[in-house]
């Protein structure tokens, strides 16, 4: 058996995808940024991962709150930049580990219940 071309799976915690009216607000949004929101694309127990039109460095730690458009909560969160990669339509995707992991009842608040599969 071949296990070289086999994909490494990182993931510690399956992700879902967000409800509609679900955005990242940021708290400590860089001075020189006008945009504080990002779209979140997934969201995990242990991360989150959004598209937003610059990109963010490595390593970096950001503030920010998940917000529920729909249901009129949000959630404080604090965390790490863990990767970032250009798309062709200039925005980048950029992944973020929480620094404390949320629950999966505070994650309910932010998916699709018919996807949750909890």
């Amino acid at each position: 058996m071949n296990t070289a071309s086999s994909p490494v799976e990182r993931r510690r915690t399956p992700r879902r995808q967000p409800a509609v009216g679900t955005v990242l607000r940021w708290v400590d949004v860089p001075a020189n940024d006008s945009d504080h929101f990002a779209l979140v694309w997934n969201i995990s127990l242990g991360g989150i991962s959004l598209l937003y039109p610059r990109p963010f460095s490595l390593g970096m730690e950001l503030r920010a709150e998940i917000i529920s458009k729909r249901s009129a909560i949000s959630l404080p969160i604090t965390m790490r930049v863990t990767h970032c990669v250009a798309l062709k339509t200039g925005d980048y995707v950029i992944g973020c580990q929480f620094l404390q992991p949320i629950t999966g009842e505070q994650m309910n608040d932010f998916v699709d219940e018919a996807l949750v599969g909890w």
